[in-house]
């Protein structure tokens, strides 16, 4: 199913440039040149990559952005269609026989209204970082209907099962020259091709912006030593280590010690309950009692006390609008080249 999705976190443009030639795109409000001035909400990099996406690209590049739901929905069911007819294109001279799939989707499940708000002292009481016993979970959505190529995937064999999910799916990512998964649409099969037939050659594909692809990509590296975040973290260390939690060198340590403790527990799943692990297993949810939502506090305490949101905002606001003055033309440009469309 096709979907528009969200900005990515990670400013890289490299990434975000690999992200549109795999056909996953956004369309952020704003239009044209990038102010130097960062929108609401917004980083100064941010800021500049939400104005190249928002020339539009490929199969998202006139995607009601203000437009009713409705209009949203029928606006994706076109997309699909198109990309669906492509795949059954690719996967017929692949030598396999393929319906295009247009299911519409359903929310399945869930909680209505799930918040996370790790900065309210009464949620953080009651959840933690909500990652053992969270307040509930988020939505599914599943197509409604059959699968219209299931009749035919059940007269596969396994071998040739494996074979035709690898013609529709690729073969997945490949390392790359630092041992990293490198995902590009050619290594996503049927799928990748037939996104990047509607999406066209990507700026990164052009080799266009290289350079300033690996500026960005040196400075999501190197900007995380700067020494201002580390007299920050050594605050809320030490604040820390005051309420009892030593060990921890950066806030967010904290959340990642959670994840350490769910992953040892999970450990000793023998698979003969179904609950094990999960907020209907009462040794599970103790750990949130007695580890999670006393660490959660601790670490709120010393945010507060250290100002730490505020601060490592002004320390990444700083660096990010040092390296706009830096490469400020090279990124004009890139906003330019995406404006013009293709």
């Amino acid at each position: 199913m096709t979907t528009k999705q969200s900005l990515p976190k990670a400013r890289r443009l490299a990434a975000v440039l690999a992200t549109l030639a795999l056909g996953f795109a956004t369309l952020a409000g704003c239009s044209g040149q990038a102010e130097e001035k960062p929108a609401e909400g917004r980083s100064p990099l941010d800021t500049y990559l939400a104005a190249i996406h928002a020339g539009g690209h490929g199969r998202f590049a006139g995607f009601p952005e203000e437009g009713t739901p409705a209009e949203q929905r029928a606006y994706n069911a076109q997309v699909q269609r198109k990309t669906e007819e492509l795949v059954a294109q690719c996967m017929s001279k692949a030598g396999f026989e393929y319906a295009p799939d247009t299911r519409t989707t359903q929310e399945v499940g869930g909680s209505d209204g799930i918040r996370v708000e790790p900065d309210d002292r009464d949620w953080v009481a009651a959840y933690g970082y909500g990652l053992i016993d969270g307040p509930g979970e988020p939505t599914e959505e599943r197509p409604i209907g059959p699968d219209p190529n299931q009749p035919y995937l059940s007269s596969l064999s396994d071998a040739e099962r494996a074979a035709y999910d690898k013609a529709l799916w690729g073969a997945g990512p490949t390392p790359d020259a630092d041992g990293e998964d490198e995902y590009t649409w050619k290594g996503q099969g049927c799928q990748g091709w037939a996104g990047h037939e509607l999406d066209g050659e990507s700026l990164e594909e052009s080799g266009e912006f290289n350079q300033l692809a690996d500026a960005i990509a040196r400075f999501e590296e190197t900007s995380p030593s700067d020494p201002g975040y580390a007299a920050l973290d050594a605050a809320w260390a030490s604040c820390m280590n005051q309420a009892g939690y030593s060990g921890f060198q950066k806030q967010q340590e904290a959340r990642a010690s959670v994840f350490d403790v769910m992953n040892t527990y999970n450990e000793n799943d023998d698979g003969s309950n179904p609950d094990f692990g999960t907020a209907r297993d009462p040794d599970y949810v103790k750990l949130a009692r007695s580890m999670e939502i006393p660490l959660a506090l601790a670490d709120l305490d010393c945010r507060e006390k250290t100002a730490y949101q505020q601060q490592h905002q002004q320390i990444q606001y700083a660096l990010e609008q040092q390296f706009i003055d830096d490469h400020k033309a090279e990124l004009d440009a890139a906003v330019e080249r995406f404006r013009q469309g293709r």
